[in-house]
């Protein structure tokens, strides 16, 4: 008899304790409409433009709502007093990027400057960043390449209108763009010669 009564007050103490928890969490998110298992709340936002359908639901739940778009919760700030409030007040507290698995792989392990969590060392990767790759003197120093991409991409364009081939002007822009940053060309070979294989 004593064993089921410890037991029995070992599970009421455990249910309480997590519905304890499930209230404390639920008290401090921010209000917003039902929701389903697998979708979240996204039923509230067929019909009507996504952004109609976010006002109506800003009027109903207020300038700080949660929805859940699937299984991400999600946090909609709605009036310029929240949004003040979240991104110059909190601004700290909001600057991080969510980190998961896959972004973890890409950015290999959030090291590089864009992905790399909000602190010291973010501080130190965009003073090199801006005192090394992005100062005056640096964009002074890479005019010369700058030039010598253009005129290598205008000279191509030439060459390759001259042959009467259509000139891939995306992949001609990006290698140039790209070339310029690295310092270094990644031509994959001209259009006109490809276009002179594939004709020729």
């Amino acid at each position: 008899m004593d064993d089921i009564s410890t037991g029995s007050w070992l599970s009421l103490a455990a249910l309480a304790t997590i519905l304890l928890t499930l209230l404390i969490r639920r008290a401090k998110l921010p209000p917003g409409p039902w929701n389903l298992p697998v979708i979240g709340s996204l039923l509230h936002l067929v019909g009507a433009p996504p952004h109609r359908a976010l006002l109506c639901l800003s009027r109903r739940h207020g300038p700080l709502m949660l929805l859940r778009l699937g299984e991400v919760p999600t946090v909609v700030v709605s009036s310029p007093e929240a949004a003040m409030e979240v991104l110059k007040t909190n601004d700290p507290v909001f600057a991080s990027r969510q980190r998961g698995a896959m972004l973890n792989v890409v950015s290999c392990g959030s090291r590089g400057l864009i992905f790399a969590p909000y602190g010291e060392y973010w501080r130190q990767m965009r003073k090199v960043c801006v005192v090394e790759l992005l100062s005056a003197r640096q964009v002074r120093r890479m005019e010369r390449i700058r030039r010598d991409e253009v005129s290598r991409l205008v000279e191509s364009i030439a060459a390759t209108a001259a042959a009467r081939c259509s000139v891939a002007s995306a992949s001609s822009s990006r290698n140039t763009s790209g070339s310029s940053a690295c310092w270094r060309r990644w031509r994959e070979g001209s259009a006109c010669r490809t276009c002179s294989h594939r004709h020729g």
